[in-house]
């Protein structure tokens, strides 16, 4: 398979030997200006259980710093294609989640996204079958965003979608993207899920503020939290009936959060901000302590 890719050119062997060695490669486009680093992320998935003591398997990150570093030298923007994403992976939902990412893969990963943040305009990430995006941090600040794409299989709840990014011809930032989804229940032409991203979800750009703001905006308006949902799964008609307040949480937090920990404080604190019942609990409570201080 490799020596086929390498001797089409398909990815030139002289900067690829790696790829026989870990499956991650490079492909430098757009006049030499852009760098595409496709990265093999099943050595870092939790699930693998031969890697997880392991600092840096297969030396990917050690491959990942020497590319980024010779893209800052010769002035080249990078984009980063994966498969499996850092976080919580929504798809087992709260009550059953696990984290995608061994923690100590996570930490470096992180930590070499945010010293390179000024060559790296992209994270685009498949795996969990949904149209959702998750932002990066440290202790303090947020600092990046990774998007979450679709699939054209539809073997979780998902109808088929793929997506087509608008990006700035100079400085290689995403202006925009629009999703394409059909329907399975009434198969016809693929249809945009919306003409814009941007403008669908009301933001002023695609950037890390802006879909923090989008964070927000879902924690509090039980609309545009439906409606982003059903987008998350293209419109899909087998979205889990059973999504209740704590499946809500676990799609909410699992954007915002990327360690488990977090993920569940996220979770406890969502419930108690949207459970209507403790609301009427606690009412019922300062109503009868009113009515005990007016007796005496």
């Amino acid at each position: 398979f490799a020596n086929n890719w390498w001797n089409n050119e398909t990815i030139p062997k002289s900067i690829n030997e790696t790829f026989i060695s870990s499956g991650c490669y490079r492909k430098d486009v757009i006049f030499q200006k852009l760098t595409i680093l496709s990265i093999n992320t099943n050595y870092w998935a939790s699930l693998n259980l031969h890697t997880q003591q392991d600092n840096d398997p297969a030396f990917i990150f050690s491959w990942l710093i020497e590319q980024l570093e010779l893209a800052q030298i010769e002035n080249r923007m990078v984009y980063l294609i994966l498969h499996i994403p850092p976080g919580i992976d929504h798809y087992v939902f709260a009550d059953k989640f696990h984290q995608n990412f061994n923690t100590i893969h996570i930490q470096q990963y992180v930590e070499i996204i945010k010293r390179f943040s000024n060559v790296i305009k992209a994270q685009l990430y498949g795996h969990e079958h949904s149209i959702l995006f998750r932002l990066l941090s440290d202790n303090t600040n947020i600092f990046s965003h990774i998007h979450l794409h679709g699939s054209i299989s539809p073997n979780i709840y998902n109808n088929p979608s793929f997506r087509i990014y608008t990006y700035d011809q100079i400085t290689f930032e995403i202006i925009d993207f629009i999703d394409y989804f059909v329907n399975l229940d009434n198969i016809s032409n693929w249809k945009p899920l919306y003409s814009s991203f941007k403008q669908f979800y009301e933001l002023e750009s695609i950037s890390t503020n802006q879909l923090n703001l989008l964070i927000e905006k879902l924690k509090i308006n039980k609309s545009l939290t439906n409606e982003w949902l059903n987008n998350s799964i293209a419109q899909s008609q087998n979205i889990p009936t059973n999504c209740t307040i704590k499946c809500v949480a676990g799609y909410i937090c699992s954007t915002n959060y990327i360690n488990t920990t977090q993920y569940i404080d996220c979770i406890q604190n969502y419930i108690d901000d949207n459970d209507n019942s403790n609301n009427y609990l606690i009412m019922i409570i300062v109503i009868i302590g009113i009515f005990i201080i007016i007796a005496f």
